[in-house]
């Protein structure tokens, strides 16, 4: 299923990446298979203060015209597939400065959404337990052992 992904950064490292302060009382628990329709932890600015923030938003795409907010868990696959080849887009550290940064002109972020160069990822085949949304844990994302 497209749209999946993990998030098991430390606080502390969230802080320092973003220069933000998480609140105390903010449930940042590790996810290792977080599908479409679910909570997730996400970084944005405030339409209150201008601030960056952390905050729990509903995962997924629900299109403007949908009666079914549950109609987006079944068309991300359709969509993404059709859109991309499968590559994340990931915003280089160096980037950070201008993704959330309001009056940023848009054509600048448009330049941001590249495909991460495949040379500087690292990835491998993982257990089949990932295909159940039911399942996460720190196991999902293990390497699975070559079979020879």
């Amino acid at each position: 299923m497209c749209g999946r992904f993990a998030l098991a950064t430390e606080k502390n490292i969230l802080e320092m990446l973003y220069q933000l302060e998480i609140r105390s009382d903010f449930d940042l628990q590790p996810r290792f298979n977080i599908v479409p329709s679910q909570q997730i932890v996400a970084l944005r600015r405030s339409p209150q203060s201008g601030e960056k923030e952390l905050v729990n938003l509903k995962w997924g795409l629900v299109p403007f015209w949908s009666e079914d907010e549950t109609s987006g868990s079944r068309l991300i696959n359709a969509l993404v597939a059709a859109l991309h080849n499968r590559m994340p887009v990931i915003i280089p550290r160096q980037a950070y400065k201008y993704w959330l940064v309001p009056g940023t002109e848009s054509a600048s972020l448009k330049e941001l959404l590249i495909p991460y160069p495949s040379a500087e990822l690292i990835f491998h085949p993982v257990s089949r337990l990932v295909n159940s949304p039911t399942n996460d844990s720190s196991d999902m994302v293990e390497p699975l052992q070559k079979i020879e």
